[in-house]
């Protein structure tokens, strides 16, 4: 595996910093002195405590679907909580949030409660951010086309995290149930054999397990598929969750400083149906901050609500923040009403009813 990606987790690890590798090469390759005067603008604004007309994040992540194809137990959607209808991002809702705020983008994350290369448009997504020089990542289960992984090389796909929670079909489907562990290893290994054979280094392919007690043991086993594969990173880290806090305390990467969040500067969600959020714990639609497709970026990030949670977290005025903020562990004032997943996961869902709808869906 990519001895960088090691080194760089490592780091982050030990000073306990949420600033992964795909955040650095998405700054080294996508730079612009439009995109540093916006990111320079933005810290100082978050330090500054400002709270509208500040600038634009420079992360972000928009969901192309809530829709998945598995039925994870712990995740919003694969327990049926997600408060929208199930739906997918059209390529034209996707090319008008670009077109206002690209420019000050250095990295978009295809994904949030749905399995991203279901999306029958996901391909010309990415293709359309590359073409603005905006780095490009998705997470996914693996459980998706094989006809895709020469169509993703070829768009430009920069970043791919792949979930794979067992080395074998019945450790991983404890987790992530309805799938197939050889299909995922099939995906991956032919996503690797189209680099190379067209020697290029694109997308960076890295495998993500997640530590439940049922599989913690397999970490051996797991490293060395990855070796098998030839991927060019691993991660390895327990589900955020209550029922897993043994498991976390161990593996848990993420940064744990308490009593502030700077996701209200620098980052933003955007759900399939134009809802704007801060971060993905916001899956209720009743929760949004505003909707990006019935008004413009600009006006949803500067409006009403996020200027007053911007003013609460800069005060430290927990009690002013909404309650989804509150039972968040950076705040940690209530206890958790629903299960957190981790950022960077693909989501599931139940299965849906054939009399639903389903949204425009990838190659079979």
């Amino acid at each position: 595996m990519n001895r960088l990606d090691s080194t760089l987790k490592r780091l982050m690890y030990a000073f306990g910093s949420s600033v992964k590798g795909k955040h650095l090469r998405a700054f080294l390759t996508c730079n612009s002195a439009t995109r540093l005067s916006n990111l320079l603008r933005v810290e100082l604004a978050t330090r500054l405590g400002r709270t509208g007309y500040f600038g634009y994040p420079y992360i972000l992540t928009v969901e192309p679907t809530n829709v998945c194809n598995l039925q994870c137990p712990l995740c919003p959607t694969g327990k049926g909580l997600l408060g929208r209808p199930h739906q997918a991002l059209t390529l034209e809702s996707y090319k008008r949030v670009i077109d206002e705020i690209g420019a000050y983008l250095y990295l978009v994350n295809l994904t949030n409660w749905g399995e991203p290369l279901l999306v029958r448009e996901i391909v010309e997504m990415i293709r359309y951010s590359h073409e603005q020089r905006i780095f490009t990542a998705i997470s996914t289960n693996g459980n998706y086309a094989a006809s895709l992984n020469a169509k993703l090389v070829d768009a430009h796909l920069d970043h791919m995290t792949v979930a794979i929670d067992g080395s074998t079909q019945e450790l991983y489907e404890q987790y992530r149930v309805g799938g197939r562990l050889d299909r995922v290893a099939d995906n991956v290994s032919a996503l690797v054999a189209e680099k190379k054979r067209l020697g290029v280094a694109h997308p960076f392919i890295e495998l993500q397990f997640l530590v439940f007690d049922h599989n913690r043991h397999d970490v051996p086993e797991i490293e060395a598929l990855a070796e098998r594969l030839g991927v060019d990173g691993l991660l390895i880290r327990a589900a955020n969750s209550p029922v897993n806090e043994e498991n976390r305390r161990k593996f848990y990467t993420w940064n744990d400083r308490k009593g502030f969040c700077s996701r209200f500067w620098y980052t933003a969600t955007i759900n399939s149906d134009g809802g704007l959020t801060p971060c993905c714990n916001y899956f209720d639609k009743s929760d949004d901050y505003g909707n990006v497709f019935e008004t413009s970026f600009a006006e949803a990030w500067n409006g009403e609500a996020y200027r007053r949670n911007r003013r609460a977290a800069a005060d430290r005025d927990v009690d002013e923040l909404t309650s989804i903020c509150r039972s968040c562990k950076v705040y940690d004032t209530e206890q958790q009403s629903y299960p957190i997943y981790t950022e960077g996961s693909s989501a599931s869902t139940e299965a849906l009813d054939e009399s639903e709808p389903k949204p425009p869906a990838s190659e079979a």
